[in-house]
């Protein structure tokens, strides 16, 4: 075990710790994005389907959506943690907006055209992943990810933190996907 003097030593030669993050990051985007794209299009299909076609499709995805949703939290939890100041640039842009339009159409499903608005906010998160970044900037033409990172001994602390977090977080949703697979049906609400 190193002594607690060198440290700081091999987290200031770490140059590779960003890098790590926004691989973690990007993997974690991917994920979300493959294992969530069915209820994205699901959401995007429902204002072109038939009355009795949409409680299925909603039905299909309920028992996933809060699943997916982790590997979201934990791409804008590295973010937040590795990236400070390029997570309060894109979060106040228009993550937040979607969120807003999405969560607010869940809690009002059932009204007159709730569906649409929750493809409103599908919309505009999908278009946000479309022009997220394009590396190495986290904001494009203002913020790399090395000056965007937070202090290197940080990021190590966290780097372990992560190296923890992530494989349990994949048990988690292994072990959601087996569990709810294949259980779809049509709602009921009487």
């Amino acid at each position: 075990m190193p002594e607690l003097a060198t440290i700081p030593d091999l987290a200031t030669q770490a140059g590779w710790l960003p890098l790590a993050f926004l691989a973690v990051m990007g993997l974690s985007i991917l994920a979300y994005v493959i294992l969530d794209g069915y209820d994205l299009g699901v959401g995007m299909l429902v204002p072109f389907a038939s009355d009795d076609d949409k409680d299925v499709m909603v039905a299909s995805i309920g028992p996933f959506w809060d699943a997916n949703e982790t590997w979201l939290v934990l791409g804008i939890g590295v973010l937040l943690v590795a990236f400070p100041v390029a997570h309060g640039v894109l979060i106040a842009a228009c993550l937040a907006a979607g969120y807003v339009l999405l969560g607010a159409a869940w809690l009002i499903v059932k009204t007159e055209g709730a569906l649409q608005r929750r493809a409103v906010g599908l919309y505009v998160l999908a278009f946000y992943g479309l022009a997220y970044s394009l590396f190495p900037y986290l904001v494009v033409d203002r913020l790399d990810i090395w000056q965007a990172a937070s202090a290197p001994e940080s990021l190590l602390i966290i780097f372990w933190g992560a190296a923890v977090v992530l494989p349990v977080i994949v048990l988690y949703s292994v072990f959601a996907y087996r569990i709810f697979g294949g259980k779809a049906r049509v709602l009921d609400y009487g």
